[in-house]
């Protein structure tokens, strides 16, 4: 059995923005608006800022530390370990930008 190897190749920018923009329509006409809010948040922070999935999933708003430089920083305590290390602790620079500064 021969398996064809493609590559992924990321969405641009400009596609991101058209799917975030879209997303940001239906929420308000969305059915059930704080799960869908809550997606679109975690789904902006992580392409904003890099998350992986798990990491966003473990964050809490104690983990955002406003403290640190201009935008704050997030304190991602579930970060992905190393060969049977466990989970790595780090820092993130928390860039939540308003719409004007991304275009």
């Amino acid at each position: 059995m021969s398996v064809d190897a493609q590559i992924r190749i990321p969405p641009t920018e400009a596609e991101i923005e058209q799917l975030f923009a879209g997303w940001r329509e239906e929420l308000a006409s969305c059915r059930k608006f704080a799960p869908a809010a809550r997606n679109y948040a975690v789904s902006r922070l992580s392409a904003d800022v890099g998350l992986r999935i798990n990491e966003a999933c473990m964050l809490d708003l104690d983990d955002v530390r406003w403290e640190l430089g201009r935008f704050g920083k997030l304190n991602v305590r579930h970060g992905k370990g190393s060969r049977r290390k466990g989970p790595k602790q780090r820092l993130v620079a928390s860039e939540m930008r308003c719409k004007s500064e991304r275009a």
